[in-house]
């Protein structure tokens, strides 16, 4: 039995008025088996409908006997977003029970499943624009690795990889993706850095210097393990000590402008207390250039990223900017202003 309170006026009752209590039977999910493969998207699956706006959705729920993952004691969740091309979308995924109902926080954290015999997953991918029709989302059940804290450690596609305590601040020197963004390759985009514990997003982990051979990310001093997720190429990446080689800007609410030099890609500022719900703007004569900004999800996730592009806003509604970079894409000297309202 189902209990539910209401009052006359939280439903609209007037004096007089009538209201019906119905039964409504739904459908049963059709799970598909995940050990088949979990991908949606553009030339795999059909889309569940496409939107006035001709935005195509789609949808897909799994069933995965955990016999069936290698390594059940140690699994994380890893999406991989593939297209060629421009592309534009909105995608995500959770762990739900039998009947489709989310289970909160589960699909961000290292998780032992070993206990389990079977478990659900949601995945849902929206499409507003792809040049080539090809865009799609998959879904890979890995065990993560760890980033050695000396040497060097080769990174490919798919996988979750692990950064270690250290107390204090780090660089992580990633190899240059010659294919794209001149040498940024998929780290335009944000890694969702997080804690391997409890999928809390981890901030201020992003790029913030492109030199001849290699991609400059900024790794905070942290007590506990972090993640963060890789979809590019296989590249080599190492580990050194933050010496203030590549500094980073700092500002809060209000306008701050900043000056680009000549062949600096990328301009970094790390946000200090901004809250949720803040406006960012990008005011610059730079050409090619845009802003993108991390972002922490509503329930504290890892998130995602966004961009603003000269005389652009964007409105973080319930959620919280990170960090800002701006990509200066032809390396042109000259000055943008971010505004934080």
């Amino acid at each position: 039995m189902t209990e539910i309170t209401f009052t006359a006026r939280e439903i609209g009752l007037q004096n007089g008025g009538e209201f019906r209590i119905g039964e409504v039977a739904t459908p049963s999910i059709s799970f598909q088996n995940g050990a088949d493969g979990m991908t949606i998207g553009q030339k795999v699956t059909k889309p569940i409908y496409i939107g006035n706006d001709g935005s195509e959705h789609y949808e897909a729920f799994y069933r995965v006997e955990v016999t069936d993952i290698e390594t059940a004691s140690r699994v994380v969740v890893t999406e991989v977003i593939a297209h060629t091309g421009s592309a534009s979308g909105s995608h995500y995924f959770m762990f739900v029970d039998e009947n489709g109902k989310e289970i909160p926080g589960a699909a961000e954290a290292i998780l032992d499943l070993s206990g389990e015999d079977v478990i659900y997953l949601y995945q849902q991918m929206t499409v507003y624009e792809s040049d080539n029709d090809d865009q799609t989302s998959t879904l890979f059940l890995l065990s993560p690795q760890t980033i050695s804290a000396t040497g060097t450690t080769t990174i490919s596609n798919p996988g979750t990889y692990i950064i270690e305590p250290s107390a204090t601040p780090q660089y992580m020197i990633v190899g240059l993706s010659r294919s794209s963004n001149r040498g940024l390759g998929v780290l335009i985009n944000d890694v969702r850095a997080r804690y391997c514990d409890n999928g809390k997003r981890f901030s201020g982990v992003f790029p913030i210097a492109i030199t001849e051979d290699s991609v400059i990310v900024n790794v905070p001093a942290h007590s506990k393990s972090i993640m963060f997720d890789w979809d590019g190429d296989t590249l080599p990446v190492s580990l050194t000590t933050n010496d203030d080689t590549y500094p980073i800007e700092t500002m809060g609410t209000g306008s701050k402008t900043f000056n680009v030099k000549e062949g600096q890609y990328i301009f970094p500022i790390m946000l200090k207390n901004v809250p949720e719900g803040v406006t960012v703007s990008l005011t610059t004569e730079i050409e090619n250039a845009r802003l993108r900004i991390g972002q922490v999800s509503q329930a504290g996730g890892p998130g995602g990223i966004q961009s603003v592009y000269p005389d652009g806003s964007y409105d973080f509604g319930k959620r919280r900017p990170d960090y800002i970079f701006l990509y200066n894409g032809d390396g042109t000297a000259g000055d943008f202003t971010v505004t934080i309202r």
